[in-house]
């Protein structure tokens, strides 16, 4: 009784802070230069290099390409994206982030990597990688980058928390500012 208490008393404060803003999140998108491949994240030069275009995304979940459509890309291999914005926390504890790419990804929250999944590799089984970070409901920052090479080209973050099983992180809970107290 206590903890489902406890989960609609943080359910109601992610209430508040979203209100009526629109869930959305910032994107940069990259092209590898002519003749160069992007073979890790790092070779995409997220904050360096210059964006093939910027815009904002309603997901995080790539929809097997549905992102470079919606960015005008006309590329099938080697792009990046970069996600950010904020995400709503809707309760207090350790929250399991998970990461399904292909290629590579990465994921942090309030500028702490929580999930590398960095490489070159096809798409993981579901959930994903895994990683741990205790958090208290509210809004945090969060970026995720991903890079394509060849082959697929998908994003998925999905989370857990107490009570609830892996699952995708809902749409509803991504913002391109911090939602108001």
């Amino acid at each position: 009784m206590c903890k489902r208490l406890l989960f609609l008393s943080a359910f109601v404060l992610v209430l508040g802070l979203v209100g009526s803003a629109s869930a959305m999140l910032n994107y940069e998108y990259y092209e590898a230069p002519a003749g160069t491949q992007y073979t890790s994240l790092a070779s995409v030069g997220f904050g360096t290099a210059t964006p093939t275009r910027v815009g904002t995304s309603d997901t995080l979940n790539s929809g097997n390409g549905d992102w470079t459509l919606q960015a005008g890309g006309k590329r099938a291999d080697d792009f990046g994206f970069r996600f950010f914005g904020y995400i709503v926390v809707p309760v207090s504890g350790e929250i399991t982030f998970y990461l399904r790419s292909d290629d590579g990804s990465q994921l942090r929250i309030n500028g702490v990597m929580v999930v590398d999944n960095d490489g070159l590799h096809g798409t993981e089984g579901f959930p994903g990688d895994a990683g741990k970070i205790t958090l208290a409901a509210g809004a945090y920052t969060i970026e995720a980058t991903q890079f394509e090479r060849g082959g697929g080209d998908t994003l998925f973050v999905n989370w857990s928390y107490i009570g609830q099983s892996a699952r995708g992180v809902p749409d509803s809970l991504l913002f391109l500012q911090a939602p108001a107290d």
